[in-house]
């Protein structure tokens, strides 16, 4: 009687811990696959954002290319006048006014190949390719300004 006492306090024990088990991995499948959603929810969010950020780089990119084509259609407008009003100076000046006139005028060239060939890359490139892009810009605008100076003193 004792011996079959102790079957039956065994087997409900095993029982017990089989049961104990199962609800334990049960529990934890539930977290697991709330861990996954969890996830899912996280790289979607993620991709959304990287989606957003490739659309805001290529309307800065666009955005920066019009206002660029912009100030380099008043570059070739400025130097086109400068040169029309080079004439009334004396020959010599306008030789030398001349050959600047074509430097500045194929700076300017160069920048609109430059704008127009430029391919798009990462943020820190492209900020980079950016800020140098008007750096040289600004320069070039100063170069014109200068020169119209110089005309307007000879």
């Amino acid at each position: 009687m004792k011996l079959n006492f102790f079957k039956t306090l065994l087997l409900a024990f095993i029982t017990l811990i089989i049961i104990a088990s199962c609800q334990s991995n049960e529990k934890e499948v539930t977290e697991n696959e709330e861990n996954v959603q969890d996830a899912k929810t996280n790289v979607t969010v993620a991709e959304e954002k990287l989606n957003q950020a490739r659309l805001d780089s290529a309307n800065d990119y666009i955005l920066f290319k019009k206002e660029t084509e912009i100030k380099l259609k008043e570059n070739d407008v400025k130097i086109a006048d400068l040169k029309a009003k080079m004439k009334e100076n004396k020959k010599a000046i306008q030789i030398k006014y001349q050959k600047k006139l074509d430097e500045l005028n194929a700076k300017n060239l160069k920048l609109h190949e430059e704008i127009q060939q430029y391919k798009e890359s990462d943020k820190s490139k492209w900020n980079i390719f950016k800020r140098e892009f008007n750096r040289k810009l600004d320069e070039l605008g100063n170069s014109i300004s200068t020169a119209a100076e110089d005309n307007a003193n000879n």
